[in-house]
């Protein structure tokens, strides 16, 4: 890099405390790991950069976290990089759907989407997932019931609260209720494991066993999957995650409010996990804070981790709350992309209805009081 000479760079972001500080300094909000000493560095095979944003600008650096692959536009100015603008890897644009015929959008396939069953816990109620189940059978007069063309459930599985007896009873549960929705409702279901769920640790996880669910492995018409989830329905590309990655990033980035006041510190705050599913859709990268805080697999030739393409669904699931939003691409606002938080279905009793065609989502709420 050559002084105050407009210049294009790229590399790994890496934040740390800077060497200046005397101690390891301040959290900035609780319960979040970034600091008032740390330092935002470009690194490559030649070395490192520190970064600096303009105190105007919208950005800034606990908008990124280690790990993060960018391209940074400014000037080095005094041993530090001046950033002007920063650019997220692209991903490619999603598929154009193509159909014969017109759409109708009364008949549109749905996927329902739940997180969390929490089978086993002896604080949860197992008369949601009846009602849920009834729903699936169509026996409660939902005008979509019928249309119901797959479940996937985004991790969260069984309990973990127990011993091993009660986990082994949770998994029996577990099974006897898949094998209610393939066999008995006849809905294909998709089957996520999550943080806390029998199968391996690092990321990507490995679908379950099938010896864990033998009944509904013999029937055929579950497809246990590894998280990360990636698949297509109807034409539409959709990712999911149990949801760790989220809650994971957003303990390494804030949101900054503005100043307080006349003074000229910075106010921040903990991003939403909408925010944070966003940032992860925006970078192109499912866990950018692994192997750090997340365990991830190390692999010599590509990163699963990475987004292969722009999708149009991405769901984190066992969020505190449910929360969507529609972002556009960023080169072609007609193909958005809908982003979906799924509450713990254990805790709050909520399911989504997600049209295929529109790609709008409908909250179904089952409650047991």
């Amino acid at each position: 890099l050559e002084e105050e000479v407009p210049s294009f760079v790229v590399g790994t972001l890496v934040k740390e405390v800077s060497p200046n500080n005397k101690g390891p300094g301040e959290r900035l909000v609780e319960g979040v790991d970034c600091l008032d000493s740390d330092v935002l560095y470009l690194e490559d095979e030649s070395g490192r950069v520190p970064l600096e944003f303009s105190e105007n600008d919208t950005d800034h650096i606990h908008n990124y976290c280690t790990g993060l692959v960018m391209g940074v536009c400014g000037k080095e100015n005094l041993g530090s990089f001046q950033v002007d603008a920063v650019f997220p890897p692209a991903l490619d644009p999603p598929q154009t759907l193509t159909s014969s015929s017109p759409m109708d959008t009364d008949n549109s396939p749905f996927l329902l989407l739940v997180s969390g069953l929490q089978i086993g816990s002896p604080t949860h109620s197992s008369l949601t997932r009846d009602m849920l189940l009834t729903f699936l059978e169509g026996r409660l007069a939902h005008p979509s019931a019928s249309q119901v063309s797959r479940v996937v459930v985004c991790g969260g599985l069984v309990s973990d609260k127990g011993n091993a007896s009660t986990r082994s009873d949770a998994l029996r549960d577990l099974d006897a209720f898949l094998f209610q929705v393939t066999a008995g409702a006849g809905v294909p279901t998709d089957l996520l494991p999550g943080e806390k769920d029998p199968t391996t640790a690092n990321w990507p996880q490995r679908p379950i066993h099938s010896s864990l669910i033998p009944q509904t492995t013999r029937f055929g018409l579950a497809n246990r999957s590894p998280n990360p989830y990636a698949s297509r329905h109807e034409g539409r590309y959709m990712v999911a995650t149990d949801g760790r990655n989220v809650r994971d990033l957003q303990n390494h980035i804030l949101a900054r409010k503005g100043t307080t006041g006349t003074d000229t510190d910075t106010e921040y705050s903990q991003v939403t996990e909408l925010d944070a599913l966003k940032k992860q859709l925006h970078w192109g990268h499912y866990c950018p804070t692994g192997p750090t805080t997340v365990p991830t697999v190390p692999h010599a030739l590509k990163d699963p981790m990475v987004f292969q393409a722009w999708p149009d669904i991405y769901v984190a699931g066992s969020c505190s709350e449910f929360a969507t939003e529609s972002v556009p691409y960023p080169s072609d606002s007609s193909r958005a992309c809908r982003l979906i938080c799924l509450p713990e279905f254990g805790e709050k009793g909520e399911a989504v209805l997600l049209n295929l065609q529109t790609l709008k989502v409908e909250l179904l709420r089952f409650e047991d009081d």
